[in-house]
């Protein structure tokens, strides 16, 4: 994480960078994702989805 601090016509912007994630994240046993404002818990066939995006944006990673 990163947080820089702007400052420009007496007006003070705070700017936290997260890095994106490189893997499922799990809470105990569930895994959550973020459907716009909310978090929701993944199950079955969307947590399979979840999962092979990240197995995919690493090869994507690993050929550049």
């Amino acid at each position: 994480m990163k947080i820089d601090t702007i400052c420009d016509k007496n007006f003070s912007v705070i700017r936290i960078t997260i890095p994106p994630q490189t893997s499922v994240s799990f809470i105990g046993e569930k895994v959550f994702v973020r459907e716009n404002s909310s978090r929701v818990e993944v199950e079955g066939p969307k947590l399979l989805a979840v999962s092979e995006y990240f197995v995919k944006s690493l090869k994507k990673t690993a050929q550049a």
